[in-house]
């Protein structure tokens, strides 16, 4: 049986252990929510009053997304791996496959509020950058759409492999050196004001580019950077199922 296959019934299984009618009603509108609130960031965005000058905005999107992918990677370490769908002792007795694990981690993603609220703010603030016409608002969405499936791959990807590398006291030790390497790196440059600097030389400024540049009459390289980010996204995919078969093994 294919991990999708294994995902579903177990989806399924988990809604019918809702019983109540009510709770059952108040989830489907909780899913619903966020779409609608997506839709609603995009095109209250696009209709809103220009600016006068955007350069602030220029310098927050990337900011944002760069702080978008560090919660992308913390996130799922939070959940030790991501995956709550069921505790890991309920399915000792079944035959699960870990990319059905890592499946599941994904489609868990969105119930986390900070990832949910960083995904509406990115897609509001970019709309309203991309705001010349529909067209280039619909392409600046594309590739923070693509950007943000990158990112969470990404951080699933990291987060299974710390999982996987913290089984042992060796990794424990070598993580927690890691962890407190960058934090001393991020308070050096902190005190040493270099912090803006640093940011404004983020590597997610490449995606702010593409997303603009439809906007500025360039869709050939919102079309290369965007199929750039797509091929990424395929590949830290597959590195994700391959880190959370190494990390359950």
């Amino acid at each position: 049986m294919s991990s999708p296959a294994q995902l579903r019934p177990l989806i399924a299984l988990r809604w019918k252990m809702v019983r109540e009618p009510s709770t059952r009603r108040g989830l489907a509108v909780a899913l619903v929510i966020p779409v609608a609130l997506l839709l609603i960031t995009i095109v209250g965005a696009r209709l809103y009053p220009a600016p006068a000058d955007s350069t602030t905005l220029l310098v927050i999107v990337p900011a944002l997304l760069l702080g978008f992918v560090v919660l992308s990677i913390f996130g799922p370490l939070a959940a030790g791996g991501g995956n709550e769908l069921y505790p890991a002792d309920q399915l000792v007795a079944f035959p699960i496959k870990s990319r059905t694990t890592a499946l599941a981690a994904l489609c868990l993603t969105p119930l986390n509020l900070a990832w949910l609220v960083q995904v509406l703010i990115a897609f509001g603030l970019i709309s309203y950058l991309a705001r010349s016409s529909w067209p280039t608002a619909l392409a600046a969405s594309t590739t923070i759409a693509v950007f943000i499936a990158c990112a969470t791959v990404f951080g699933q990807w990291v987060g299974w492999l710390i999982v996987g590398i913290r089984q042992r006291i060796i990794g424990r030790i070598l993580t927690w050196i890691v962890a407190l390497a960058l934090g001393m790196g991020f308070l050096a440059l902190l005190r040493s004001g270099s912090l803006t600097g640093f940011l404004d030389k983020s590597p997610t400024l490449w995606v702010v580019v593409a997303a603009l540049g439809p906007s500025q009459g360039n869709y050939s390289r919102w079309f290369e950077r965007t199929l750039v980010l797509t091929v990424l996204t395929a590949g830290f995919f597959a590195l994700s199922l391959l880190s959370c078969r190494w990390a359950l093994r």
